[in-house]
């Protein structure tokens, strides 16, 4: 045989092993095609095995990413077969509470949540909030998803169930009135209008989405309010890069260690849950949604197709599945299925975050059309919106108020929220408010807005509607005013609602009626005070007290607390009574500086024993 043949066939064997062994083509991207990838990648692996997992973290970490994942194939196929798959896991992540196994965590208590051992080597045992939030948030959306379709009314039960568990192991990670409890997972911190835990910043959102998903089952209002603070703890960390038009921030910008380290992405998937229900919740705007999508599409999906191990584009994640999660952006970066789809179909398996994202990539797809019928044309029209209550230069007297807003779209209005303001710059989510009058195409909506904590002064109100595209609009402000009936910014200072309004550590101070009159008695105990949010200026405090078994009189310190997270103690003023009957203490003038996020009062005996207040009053001069 002559060389020239050998090389010949050679070369033919090498055609025909590629013919055989080369990968097939990837089918293009489509909602039928999307699906099977799903179906396919769901029975590739077993997810039995988390079901018996517990105190390793498994259950936040992956386990709820699988519901989630669930959650959202049944929102875009209304097949309930997803339900089912649901609930199998949600029904044991019950069971695996610590007070229903009747163990303990490292402070000896047994509670509502799940605790871990992976990150002591399984010494100590400790809840933490971000794996409390990511367990419980697709619960809280199962139950929101039930109550407003009527025709999941057989799962009604164990949404009630779920929503239950949700909101008891949102309250154990508030420990401020048990200080013998305190751990750091569960200390919240209120600076103004933030909230936070000194934990790093996706620990903080990851409690928020906790927050917003029972807020959307339940409308509790006070949800909301936890929720928009932790948000505006958020958004003072947001970094935009003007070149992109788009957001990064540190991973824990608070931290000595870590306050320069920039959020990787596998965290950033806490991150932008919490992000995308803020926006349904009316805390974020589009402007917000279209600068995070570009984080996404324009820093972190890089021109090679990889993806980047963090928000600000450095780095090669060797996650690249999870970009599939920021499709919650999808409506402002379409181009992200395409990204996600390529990346999630190579793959033989995926991990519960993929599947998650693959199952959003469901959810956001529009629906297959059947030839030669045209896909429908994207909406892009924006709702029409406008504040119709209360009216212009209104003054709000009492303790709420009713707000209306009338709305219209071309497909129909969503959802509606309302916010305010004192500068029309930093806006406070106030809620949703419900369809009152008309439909989706032409309504009216509202709500009523809790205003008995929020101090006198001029505000404005705003109304943000968003239809089913995400399309968003944004009315006009009116302006109002808050005029309280008392003229005290202190609350409840005669003590006729007893201690309402003043944190009573310990129950260390008490209420006594004289004649019908109540009044405070404590000890020299620095466990009661009154928090308030004052704008700089003069103010004049005035208070009653009588003679207690205190021989060093009554005192009363204010101390002025910085966003810094400094404090000053500028006025500590002592008065003893020189009989036994009521007496009006001197007035303290106080001069409240720039930068003070809270003035707080304390009312305390100036030594061992007690001493009486009544009758306190705080003014602006």
């Amino acid at each position: 045989m002559t060389a020239k043949k050998v090389i010949n066939i050679f070369l033919a064997l090498v055609f025909l092993g590629t013919i055989f062994t080369a990968k097939p083509a990837q089918s293009a991207l489509s909602p039928t095609n999307a699906k099977s990838l799903f179906t396919k990648m769901d029975r590739t692996s077993s997810w039995e095995y988390y079901k018996t997992r517990v105190d390793d973290s498994l259950i936040a970490w992956d386990e709820s990413y699988l519901l989630r994942a669930y959650l959202f194939m049944y929102e875009a196929t209304g097949d309930k077969q997803y339900l089912d798959e649901f609930t199998g896991h949600a029904d044991t992540f019950l069971t695996r509470r610590d007070s229903v196994r009747g163990i303990k965590d490292y402070r000896g208590l047994s509670l509502p949540a799940w605790r871990s051992g992976k990150y002591t080597d399984y010494k100590q045992y400790v809840i933490y909030a971000v794996q409390t939030g990511l367990t419980i948030t697709p619960l809280a959306l199962f139950a929101a998803d039930v109550k407003k379709d009527p025709s999941l009314s057989a799962y009604q039960a164990k949404a009630d169930k779920y929503l239950a568990a949700a909101g008891d192991a949102i309250a154990i990670h508030d420990m401020r009135d048990k200080p013998q409890y305190y751990d750091v997972n569960c200390h919240w911190y209120e600076e103004g209008n933030t909230m936070h835990l000194d934990r790093p910043i996706n620990m903080n959102l990851a409690m928020g989405s906790a927050m917003l998903a029972v807020y959307q089952a339940t409308g509790d209002s006070t949800y909301l309010t936890k929720a928009t603070k932790i948000a505006n703890y958020f958004k003072q960390y947001l970094i935009l890069d003007s070149s992109t038009n788009s957001y990064k921030w540190n991973y824990y910008p608070d931290d000595s260690q870590y306050g320069k380290v920039v959020e990787d992405m596998d965290h950033s998937l806490y991150d932008i849950e919490f992000i995308r229900l803020a926006y349904q919740s009316g805390i974020f705007s589009s402007t917000d949604m279209q600068k995070f999508a570009n984080t996404a599409s324009k820093v972190m999906v890089k021109s090679d197709g990889t993806i980047s191990a963090r928000v600000d584009g450095t780095g090669t994640t060797p996650y690249p599945g999870f970009i599939s999660n920021w499709l919650y952006f999808y409506n402002w970066a379409p181009s992200l299925a395409d990204s996600s789809y390529k990346i999630l179909s190579a793959k033989s398996s995926l991990v519960p975050k993929e599947l998650c994202g693959l199952g959003l990539l469901n959810k956001v797809l529009p629906n297959d059309t059947t030839e030669p019928t045209p896909p429908p044309a994207t909406d892009t029209q924006q709702p029409q919106v406008s504040v119709t209550a209360p009216a212009k230069d209104s003054i709000l007297t009492n303790d709420s108020a009713t707000l209306q807003a009338a709305a219209s779209d071309n497909k129909g209005v969503g959802s509606l929220g309302f916010s305010y303001s004192a500068d029309q710059q930093n806006w406070t989510g106030i809620g949703l408010a419900e369809l009152a009058g008309g439909n989706g195409l032409s309504g009216t909506w509202k709500t009523t807005w809790d205003i008995k904590d929020i101090k006198d002064g001029a505000y404005y109100l705003r109304a943000i509607a968003r239809d089913d595209a995400g399309n968003t609009a944004v009315s006009a402000s009116v302006a109002c005013k808050i005029k309280h009936a008392s003229g005290s910014l202190i609350k409840n200072g005669d003590f006729n609602l007893g201690t309402q309004g003043w944190v009573n550590l310990n129950n260390s101070a008490k209420i006594n009626s004289s004649n019908g009159n109540n009044y405070l008695t404590n000890s020299y105990s620095w466990d009661f005070y009154q928090d308030i949010t004052l704008s700089p200026g003069a103010y004049k405090l005035t208070a009653c007290t009588k003679k207690g078994t205190s021989t060093k009189g009554a005192r009363i310190v204010i101390q002025f607390r910085f966003s810094n997270g400094t404090k000053t103690i500028p006025y500590d003023s002592g008065y003893k009574n020189s009989g036994t009957g009521w007496e009006s203490m001197p007035a303290i003038t106080i001069k409240v500086p720039a930068g003070v996020s809270v003035t707080r009062i304390y009312l305390l005996s100036g030594g061992s024993g007690t001493q009486h207040f009544d009758d306190l009053t705080l003014t602006a001069i």
